[in-house]
């Protein structure tokens, strides 16, 4: 996809260094970068601003979300998200260092697709990412049932995540 155009946006939400520097390794290692425009907010006023601005003009393909943010928390941004119309179907993934049953069970409450714990399953960030580079590659949406299919470890973790919630 030379076409910058044509480049899926995918807006990632997190506000610690060592975090961004870890999900840019991710995308490095899942050769991702090239095919994609990268929006970096790091807190979540500047998400939901980001997010309302872009309305009409561009569109967001993928949102990942981390939980702890400053100035409005990540389930906050969830639940505004959610309430954007031009975003009720985009597909929004939870990166969060918790593994608490209740902060997994809120997010899917509050209609996230995905919740991966970091750094503990970098292992399943990077395989994600390259099955998202798999949809580009295949000129196809960023479809998650594709994704899981290729990242089988993906839909394992939601399914175990939703079963102890």
């Amino acid at each position: 996809m030379p076409d910058t155009i044509l480049k899926p946006n995918i807006v990632l939400v997190e506000d610690n260094d060592a975090e961004l520097y870890l999900f840019q390794t991710a995308l490095k290692d899942a050769k991702l970068q090239p095919h994609i425009n990268l929006m970096v907010t790091r807190d979540g006023e500047e998400a939901i601003t980001l997010l309302e601005r872009i309305k009409g003009s561009t569109d967001v393909h993928l949102i990942l979300l981390d939980l702890n943010l400053p100035r409005i928390p990540g389930k906050e941004v969830l639940k505004a998200i959610r309430k954007l119309e031009h975003l009720h179907a985009t597909p929004i993934i939870v990166l969060s260092n918790s593994d608490d049953p209740k902060d997994v069970q809120e997010c899917y409450e509050l209609m996230a697709d995905r919740y991966i714990q970091k750094p503990g399953e970098f292992i399943v960030l990077v395989q994600f990412l390259q099955a998202v580079r798999e949809c580009i590659e295949a000129k196809q949406a960023i479809d998650l049932e594709f994704i899981e299919k290729h990242c089988p470890e993906l839909g394992r973790l939601k399914e175990e995540r939703r079963r102890s919630a």
